[in-house]
């Protein structure tokens, strides 16, 4: 006969699995089914999960806090959600295959900041200086800005307003966070200089995500990525975000 004592520890067990499972169907939903319903709906079945396998230890964390890498403040986030909103133009074009490829000029390192200067080619051949704008924390790139001399968007220099933790989709931006920090070795391939040049394959959008699959030549090595965009309301227009940049380890365009 088994003990009480095992008999409790069953429900921690099977909540623990339910939790591999829901991240395995993340990664996959994140894909090919609308982003943002599946960010939403996994984080709160996540959450209900955990709070019911384990009492919560200490006092509950602040409504409006951000679940950010340690010592990460809420600013650096908030300014990184900032310039992709300012990105909006060449985001759009990316995700309409507009955008054929970009070979990287030149890098400027300015401590925690990097701009990296590249030559646009667009669908109809046309080409165009562009940048792309990173910031630095805790040892990982992040994207913040790509702008076009084509498109409306910023150059990146100038200061701009930061965004009030309560007008930004914190579970969005949480999202951008966590998964570009996957993509250290391609950023960090971005700001060493190593990567040459980037080609965009064709993209598959859905409703609120889209995927662009990517040919980074690290010198003479090919290697691929994948880009992928969500979408989300802000001040009432839908916006794009860059939430991944991260190397697949094969061909994705199929």
């Amino acid at each position: 006969m088994r003990s009480q004592g095992a008999q409790k520890k069953w429900p921690v067990y099977l909540a623990g699995f339910a939790v591999l499972l829901s991240a395995f169907a993340f990664a996959a939903a994140f894909y090919f089914m609308d982003g943002m319903s599946v960010v939403h709906g996994l984080m709160a079945q996540l959450t209900a999960l955990t709070q019911n396998a384990t009492p919560a230890p200490g006092p509950a964390s602040a409504g409006d806090a951000l679940d950010l890498p340690k010592g990460m403040p809420d600013s650096f986030a908030l300014g990184v959600w900032e310039e992709q909103i300012d990105s909006q133009s060449i985001i759009g074009q990316m995700l309409d295959d507009e955008v054929v490829s970009l070979k990287v000029d030149r890098v400027k390192v300015d401590g925690r900041k990097a701009t990296v200067y590249a030559q646009v080619t667009f669908a109809d051949q046309a080409t165009a200086p562009g940048t792309i704008g990173l910031r630095k924390y805790g040892g990982v790139w992040y994207v913040g800005y790509i702008s076009s001399r084509t498109t409306d968007d910023v150059a990146g220099g100038e200061k701009r307003d930061v965004a009030a933790l309560k007008d930004v989709d914190k579970q969005l931006l949480q999202t951008i966070i966590a998964e570009q920090a996957k993509g250290k070795a391609l950023t960090d391939g971005l700001v060493s200089g190593k990567v040459d040049s980037i080609s965009f394959g064709k993209a598959r959008p859905g409703s609120n995500a889209g995927v662009i699959p990517l040919e980074v030549m690290f010198g003479a090595e090919k290697r691929y990525a994948d880009l992928v965009a969500i979408s989300t309301q802000v001040d009432g227009d839908d916006l794009w975000f860059i939430a991944r940049f991260n190397e697949t380890g094969s061909d994705t365009d199929e």
